[in-house]
């Protein structure tokens, strides 16, 4: 019944409905007599071997998942007694891979959702970021023309500190030329008066 019940949920088979054997008074889903006629049908083998596994909701994996694996697990235990049951075997083993997608999926879960969250975070601090990088990108332009300036003022201090060294020079020069003896002559004066140029 679990696997006929599996089968009617992944497949979207209706049930009908039946006297519950236990309550008389009570009705109950017939999922063994629905699945086998669902079973019957010329479409259902083709339907379930290219099933879009992922057009199946989420509840359904989690119903038949956490209903049909206990069941799946002892069946599987039993596995030889099914050889003479072959088509029975692969029914179980289609609901078997279907429980084991459930579980895998199940632990996969948290790690897709933690990547999700990784990658919304990644993608907020990088448009966070963004203006902060316009900012930065136009203080180095602006540091780039300031070095150039800088090295523009520099190349003309130098220029400025040779002409003021060769200005010094000559105010030197000049001041000793002008600087008068005891006889009152200057260097240029006592040279022109004694002939020596």
């Amino acid at each position: 019944i679990p696997v006929m019940h599996a089968v009617c949920r992944v497949m979207n088979a209706p049930a009908k409905d039946m006297r519950d054997p236990r309550d008389p008074y009570k009705r109950v889903p017939d999922w063994f007599s629905s699945g086998k006629q669902f079973m019957d049908r010329s479409e259902a083998v083709p339907s379930m071997i290219y099933l879009d596994r992922a057009s199946v909701s989420e509840d359904v994996y989690r119903e038949v998942g956490e209903e049909a694996a206990p069941m799946m697990e002892r069946l599987l235990e039993t596995a030889d007694d099914l050889d003479q049951f072959p088509f029975f075997k692969a029914i179980i083993q289609w609901v078997r891979a279907l429980v084991l997608q459930y579980s895998t999926d199940k632990e996969v879960l948290p790690m897709r959702e933690e990547a999700l969250r990784l990658r919304t975070s990644h993608t907020k601090e990088t448009n966070d970021f963004a203006p902060r990088r316009v900012l930065l990108e136009r203080f180095v332009r602006e540091t780039a023309e300031l070095a150039k300036d800088f090295l523009q003022v520099r190349k003309k201090r130098i220029v400025y500190s040779h002409r003021l060294d060769r200005l010094q020079r000559e105010f030197l020069v000049a001041r000793l030329l002008s600087r008068r003896s005891i006889t009152g002559h200057t260097p240029v004066s006592w040279a022109a008066a004694n002939g020596v140029e």
